[in-house]
């Protein structure tokens, strides 16, 4: 019952597409992403990629997430796959 941050929402969404490879690379901080895990870094390019971050708030990947985020987060994983 712990409660998640946005990197491992998206990394539980990047593992459900199967890993797909980011196309992009450069500074994910420079990309509003903000302070992240190295071990998130794939994912929350993947997110930014494929939409699965817009219109979802925050300043950095390890804040902890709220309802609102994840399912926005789903819901835009859902519209775009």
């Amino acid at each position: 019952e712990d409660t998640v941050t946005i990197e491992q929402v998206a990394v539980i969404l990047w593992n459900y597409a199967g890993s797909p490879a980011p196309v992009g690379s450069g500074d994910l901080s420079a990309m509003g992403i903000g302070k992240h895990s190295d071990w998130a870094a794939n994912a929350l390019r993947w997110c930014l990629e494929s939409q699965v971050l817009a219109g979802t708030p925050f300043n950095n990947a390890t804040e902890k997430a709220t309802r609102a985020q994840t399912a926005q987060m789903l819901t835009n994983y859902l519209r775009n796959s």
